[in-house]
């Protein structure tokens, strides 16, 4: 990818969904991070650098990195990249933790992750890694109080040319494999209890909904693989898909035409940042004129113990229109939850959905999966 930064008018493009880092895969943080050091070796090429090196300045058009920070371009000092700290925080670090130590990246808040904190948490792994032994461990080092140059630790620069270093970060950030174990769920739709007729009779209620609805923008619970969402893509709608499994999000975020986030809607990503109101919360970020709720709410009621008029309601605050699966509790995948155990029954209750819906919408219809004791109920208020 080459850049060329040049003067002229510019059309922007408005992003249909912010997301930020803490919900990405590590693939997809890698990607926003190569995005950086792209930007940064074009912007010293022509004599201009990147002030901040924040995960934030950059978003997901799709699965496409885009960068939005335009007015951290400045001309160059000529001094050491005064965004190198922020860098290593919000890239480097997370990355080399995903690599070495956990593919969940874990965040600090909206600062990424501390430098000393990484190097404590790494010990001897990624010892012969050469760059991580200098971004990590002797930056740390640097860091730590009472070091001599420890207030300057972000002009302390192993390699005296910038460029280089830039290069040397780009070609490790390159080679990380930054794989995470597969799970139970990651071949969902190849181990289905429904024959390929009955797939292919949800296949078309779900396209029929997406073309009688005409959603301009929606949000996928519990995406998966990102079938739907693609289904919905090809219909012309921007999607949000929102699926709790890092290796499934990991693995095909980067080719969706979507965008595509980890969270765990039992415990959805809250407000961060100053006053918890520099990063939205989730739900609030997830707004959209449309919502597909399919194979999720027993998730929710069984496995995360939420009430079900909570998880409706849940449902119902993101969009005016809904289409919302229903499996009764003696499906074999119902069954495969809760393994024999009564815990959450009681207020798993078809009744009781259809009384929630009341509820939250003006009317709904429910469409039943020939063969399947699935319902896709088509909502709307």
């Amino acid at each position: 990818m080459q850049f060329t930064i040049t003067e002229g008018d510019f059309e922007l493009h408005r992003l249909p969904w912010i997301t930020y880092p803490y919900e990405w895969s590590p693939r997809q943080v890698r990607a926003a991070a190569l995005l950086t050091l792209e930007i940064q070796i074009a912007a010293i090429d022509q004599g201009l650098s990147l002030k901040d090196a924040s995960a934030f300045n950059v978003q997901f058009d799709a699965a496409r990195p885009v960068f939005i920070d335009h007015l951290s371009i400045e001309p160059d000092p000529g001094t050491p990249w005064v965004a190198y700290r922020q860098f290593i925080e919000h890239f480097f670090a997370p990355l080399v933790l995903a690599e070495y130590v956990s593919p969940g990246i874990p965040w600090d808040g909206v600062t990424g992750v501390s430098i000393p904190t990484a190097s404590a948490i790494l010990g001897n792994r990624g010892r012969w890694n050469l760059a991580v032994q200098i971004h990590i461990h002797q930056l740390a080092k640097h860091l730590r109080p009472g070091e001599p140059g420890a207030a300057k630790a972000t002009a302390l620069q192993p390699l005296s040319q910038r460029k280089a270093i830039l290069l040397q970060l780009q070609e490790a950030i390159s080679k990380m494999n930054l794989s995470v174990p597969a799970t139970n769920w990651e071949d969902y739709y190849a181990t289905t209890n429904y024959s390929s007729e009955q797939a292919g009779a949800k296949d078309q209620l779900v396209r029929q909904w997406l073309q009688t609805a005409r959603p301009k923008n929606l949000v996928d619970l519990g995406a998966n693989t990102g079938k739907f969402s693609t289904m919905a893509s090809e219909e012309g709608i921007s999607v949000l898909a929102i699926e709790s499994d890092l290796s499934v999000v990991n693995r095909v975020a980067g080719d969706l035409n979507c965008n595509m986030i980890c969270s765990d809607l039992v415990d959805p990503d809250g407000g961060r940042g100053w006053m918890s109101e520099e990063r939205l919360p989730l739900l609030q970020r997830a707004k959209a004129d449309g919502v597909l709720a399919l194979a999720i709410i027993h998730h929710l009621v069984l496995t995360g113990q939420v009430p079900l008029p909570r998880v409706v309601a849940m449902i119902a605050s993101l969009a005016p229109k809904a289409l919302i699966e229903w499996i009764e509790s003696d499906d074999s995948y119902v069954q495969r939850l809760i393994g024999g155990r009564e815990v959450g029954l009681h207020d798993y209750d078809r009744a009781l959905f259809e009384s929630c819906l009341s509820a939250h919408y003006s009317e709904f219809r429910p469409l039943p999966i020939p063969g399947t004791k699935r319902v896709l109920y088509e909502c709307s208020c």
